[in-house]
């Protein structure tokens, strides 16, 4: 009779030990969200004869521009870095230039990520591209 009680109080251990296990891994599993991220509708643009288009995406207090340029009658546009052909503005501040990760270059396209850090986003505010070549292209979306 004593050893079946040894044998409860095991298996009664070790049921508090699972479940001791599992409440801090719940809570381990709480604590982690997930980054939420928000896309932004694209905006596509002619600019001198080149096809501009621009996809925000917004990673908590991140935003990172997915950019595609395409032309087929300018193909040296697609050598500059297009973090030295525009402004960004969040909420009529200035954004400092952000970083440059390009994906694909072929002869008549060029299509990375421009990734900008900032310190807050407020949902409203507003968010704009100023795109300079030999005139000035807008692109702006309402966070």
């Amino acid at each position: 009779m004593a050893r079946l009680k040894a044998v409860h109080r095991r298996l009664i251990f070790y049921a508090v030990i699972l479940a001791f296990i599992t409440w801090i891994a719940s809570f381990f599993q709480e604590t982690q969200q997930p980054h939420q991220t928000r896309t932004l509708p694209v905006q596509t643009h002619i600019i001198d004869k080149a096809k501009v288009s621009i996809t925000p995406h917004i990673i908590d207090t991140t935003i990172e521009l997915t950019i595609l340029i395409e032309s087929f009658e300018n193909p040296d546009l697609l050598l500059i870095n297009p973090n030295d052909l525009c402004v960004i503005r969040l909420a009529n501040q200035q954004l400092l230039t952000g970083q440059w990760n390009p994906q694909e270059q072929t002869a008549s396209t060029l299509s990375g990520t421009l990734t900008l850090a900032t310190h807050s986003i407020k949902v409203g505010s507003k968010f704009s591209i100023d795109f300079f070549l030999d005139s000035q292209t807008n692109f702006s979306w309402v966070l």
